[in-house]
Formats: C-alpha cells, structure tokens, sequence
C-alpha cells in the first residue's frame, strides 16, 4: 500500500512538471491577428496563449478603465483598413472610436499575472504616431516607447508589466491599429526550478508516508 500511494504521488508530481514545463517553455509568443475574421471582437480568443485586448473609456491616452456595455468588459476588435502594412488584420478599438487599448496577461490558470517583455507593430490608419505605455499593479507607469512611422516596431521591457495600453497620438487625425504582438509572461517557472521543487515534494512526500508506518511494519520494508 505504501509502495502504491508513493508511486501515485511521483505520477501527479511528474504531471505537473509536464505541465509547468510546456508553459515555461511557450518562451516569447507571437499574435499576427490574423486567424481570426476581420469585423469580431477578440473576446477571450487569445487568453489560453495569456492575454486579453480591451476597449478603454477614453482616447489618445486618457483612459482610466476598461469599457464596459451590460456589466460586461468590451473587448477590442480585429480589422481590415485595407492600407494596414502587415495584411490582412489589425487589432483596434470595438467602438468606432480612438479609444486606447487595454491589455491584460494570464497564467495558466487564467488569473491575472505580469509580463516582463510586449511588442507591437504600428499599423494605424494615418496615425504617424502611436505609444505603448507599461504599468505595474500599483498603476505607476513603468515606460512609455513611441512608434514613428507606419509599420514601425517598438517594445517595453520590465519584469512587472501588469497592464499595457497601446494609445494613439493626441495631436494628429487617424485610426489607430497595432498588428503583430509579442510578448513574455514574468511569473512562469523555470523548467530547472520547477524540476527541483517536484523533486524534493516527491521525496518529502514519500518520508511522510513512510514515516507513518508502524515501527514493526517499517522494519520490515526497509528505505534503501
């Protein structure tokens, strides 16, 4: 019996490993919007790869919340300008709007996390112009980095990136759109970590099993 439970135990503690292993190994992930049909809301598509796109309550940099319609957050959309550099889709506002884009990351369990690397495209539609701004949990801007020029790539960099938002030039006509995202989540396990500490529970498990055996019962199946 104590053999069984043992075994049992190495099973669920290598499942996690797997697990834990695959996301850690996902390593810098890349989103072109393409897969899917120009005109639909983005929803919660992406949000198994760790990340969600929101409509915001305000333009060129002056939003303080995610747009909501019925209580519901308003996720923000994909299109086609049909001038975008990088064909087919864009990412933009679901309102007919400028409103900044909000983004948020997830872990594997789908509850909020940091990321620690986003990059974006500029694709908007006239916009020379546009920004990405990275805030930690607190709401304090870590950095701000501007995209000059249609199809023009920039990132932020910081081991706590909670919210991004992409947000449009204030002094200039356009419809601002980003396309090809990348990004990095901050809060994964190393493989090396995670190994270690499936290791030592294995272990720690299998004493505590043991350990609980009658004195006479333990003397009988020694631990080598």
């Amino acid at each position: 019996m104590i053999r069984l439970r043992i075994v049992t135990l190495c099973v669920a503690f290598l499942a996690i490993l797997s697990t834990l292993t695959s996301v850690a190994g996902a390593g810098i992930i890349n989103i072109t919007f393409d897969d899917l049909p120009s005109g639909v809301r983005s929803g919660t598509h992406y949000r198994n790869q760790g990340v969600m796109f929101f409509d915001s309550n305000g333009s060129r940099g002056t939003s303080t919340a995610i747009r909501m319609e019925g209580g519901l957050p308003v996720t923000a959309a994909v299109s086609n300008f049909g001038t975008s550099v990088s064909q087919p889709n864009v990412l933009v506002p679901s309102a007919a709007s400028n409103n900044d884009i909000w983004v948020q990351f997830y872990d594997a369990a789908l509850n909020r996390t940091t990321a620690n690397f986003v990059k974006i495209q500029n694709d908007a539609e006239g916009f020379p112009k546009i920004a990405i701004e990275a805030f930690n949990r607190s709401g304090t801007l870590l950095e701000r980095t501007i995209l000059v020029g249609p199809g023009a790539f920039a990132s932020v960099t910081h081991p706590d990136i909670y919210l991004a938002k992409f947000v449009s030039n204030p002094s200039t006509p356009g419809n601002i759109g980003v396309d090809n995202f990348s990004f990095s989540l901050s809060s994964v396990p190393e493989p090396s970590t995670t190994a270690l500490l499936c290791t030592a529970g294995i272990s720690g498990a299998a004493w505590l099993l043991w350990r609980r055996q009658p004195s006479a019962h333990r003397a009988r199946q020694p631990v080598a």
